[in-house]
């Protein structure tokens, strides 16, 4: 890819911008394009940073994206009717925001004019490496663009793994929020489970969202599949220590750090090859291919003796599976009314999953089945049935924990489904 190369497509681009604005007789656009320089314009990162900002700012608005050479690049009509404070606005997002830094929000009107930082009385962009204005940086070529690039790749992954860590943090309160859920954890009561608490179970959430930035960026940086899986799993058992050291030996999420732990990576994985919704799921199943060995061997655990006795896969099976359950309630429900129908959500999953948690308290496959047939008799809409059943849970100390961990990796998936 040469330079005229990305000159030719820049100037496709405006000249679509230019079109755009003249047949939908719209006042106002916005173009969306990652800052980064020659030759990087193409690399992942700048698709991932043109989705997060494109999430920001495209409220239904019309939107149209377009890749080349010069780099991906959204460009979203806007209703505004006041360009200063629509500009305004957009350079408070650049100068404010975690990853605003490495983004350009240009806003455009009139055949392609462009409102500028000192038509409106803003200070010009500063330099990423020094206290220059950056425009002179660039002309001067004062610095490598390798130094460049790889000061921004440290903001971007720092920037946007806090970003992802904040969505996980989301996905974990949202489920421990959700009140009678037959035996689990809620912040008014301990359930079924007399070790546990809901501060407990906050600080096991404290101890191991660090680990998962990890792991998630483990994902986006680490393309040797068989390196990441042997790094993701020393990853997933320092979290676990951490977990256990603040809980005081009490597991609250080593079936969450299981499960979603294959799923940030195969996230990371999935954002760096530029791929599809579908393709995500598929690299869940290819990366998780050899998770059913440990059953080949003497069981040392209870979900381990299950497969033994009754062929039951529990939370490895749904990895390997490329999370089915998970991606039925995704496709069941609509992302903007998900959180309004957790229980909904939360009650499909205990039907379609195979969860060990629940196997292992029923005490036995018949009772276990007998448990589920009883769930889907519960009419959803009443809501003294769900109350009841939630006492006759506790009172036998039933837990739903392996579909409570999988309520939380569905929560957070479809937190993030735009950046597919």
């Amino acid at each position: 890819m040469s330079a005229k190369m990305v000159l030719d497509h820049r100037e496709k681009r405006v000249h679509q911008m230019k079109s755009i604005l003249k047949e939908q007789q719209t006042s106002f656009g916005v173009s969306i394009k990652a800052n980064v320089p020659y030759p990087y314009k193409n690399h992942p990162y700048a698709y991932i940073l043109i989705k997060h900002f494109y999430q920001m700012l495209n409220k239904n608005n019309q939107s149209f994206f377009d890749d080349g050479p010069d780099g991906p690049s959204f460009f979203v009509l806007m209703d505004e009717k006041d360009g200063t404070l629509l500009k305004e606005s957009l350079i408070d997002i650049e100068s404010k925001h975690p990853l605003g830094r490495l983004i350009d929000l240009d806003l455009v009107f009139d055949n392609y004019k462009q409102l500028s930082r000192v038509s409106v009385k803003r200070p010009q962009r500063i330099c990423y490496l020094c206290d220059n204005l950056a425009h002179i940086c660039v002309r001067e070529q004062r610095h490598s663009k390798e130094e460049v690039f790889n000061h921004i790749e440290t903001l971007f992954l720092n920037g946007f793994s806090d970003f992802i860590t904040q969505n996980i943090e989301y996905a974990m309160h949202s489920e421990l929020e959700l009140e009678h859920k037959f035996g689990c954890v809620e912040k008014k009561h301990s359930g079924s489970h007399k070790d546990m608490n809901y501060d407990l179970m906050i600080q096991a959430k404290h101890a191991i969202l660090p680990f998962f930035k990890k792991m998630f960026i483990l994902g986006l940086v680490e393309q040797n599949q068989n390196l990441l899986i042997e790094k993701a799993k020393q990853i997933g058992l320092e979290a676990e220590k951490n977990m256990l050291i603040a809980t005081h030996g009490i597991n609250c999420y080593k079936g969450l750090i299981f499960v979603l732990g294959y799923v940030l990576i195969a996230f990371g994985q999935t954002l760096h090859q530029k791929k599809s919704y579908d393709d995500f799921f598929e690299t869940i199943k290819t990366l998780s291919k050899n998770v059913l060995k440990d059953f080949s061997r003497p069981p040392k655990t209870f979900g381990e003796k299950a497969y033994q006795m009754y062929h039951f896969l529990g939370a490895r099976g749904e990895v390997y599976q490329g999370l089915p359950s998970i991606q039925r309630v995704l496709s069941k429900y609509q992302p903007k009314t998900f959180h309004q129908q957790l229980r909904d959500v939360y009650m499909d999953l205990i039907l379609l999953s195979e969860d060990s948690v629940l196997l292992k308290r029923a005490g036995s496959l018949k009772r276990y089945q007998d448990i589920k047939n009883e769930i889907k008799k519960i009419d959803r809409n009443d809501y003294g049935q769900i109350k009841a059943f939630d006492q006759q849970a506790i009172h036998e100390g039933l837990s739903f924990g392996g579909a409570a961990d999988l309520l939380v990796v569905a929560i957070f998936i479809n937190q993030l489904k735009g950046y597919f």
